[in-house]
């Protein structure tokens, strides 16, 4: 009976040389580089929603901003017309 220590490396060698064959047959297949195009698709949308919530989140500022200004312009003159 051999030692454990070599049944072990045995068996670790075979799952080593089962993935590598999946892995080359995967890779021939096209299913790793279809995989890897997929992930770097979903980063560039990812970036993009984040793009579109930051230019939203800037445009209720302006907005807000032109509405408080023009609300001043409106109240400022009133105010000085009734002194």
């Amino acid at each position: 009976m051999p030692p454990l220590g070599a049944t072990l490396a045995h068996a670790l060698q075979a799952l080593h040389f089962l993935a590598r064959v999946l892995e080359r047959f995967l890779r021939h297949a096209g299913f790793v580089d279809g995989l890897l195009e997929i992930i770097d698709l979903s980063g560039t949308l990812a970036i993009l929603a984040e793009f579109l919530l930051d230019l939203a989140h800037l445009l209720a500022q302006h907005v807000l901003a032109l509405a408080f200004i023009e609300l001043l312009a409106r109240l400022v003159p009133d105010l000085l017309g009734e002194l």
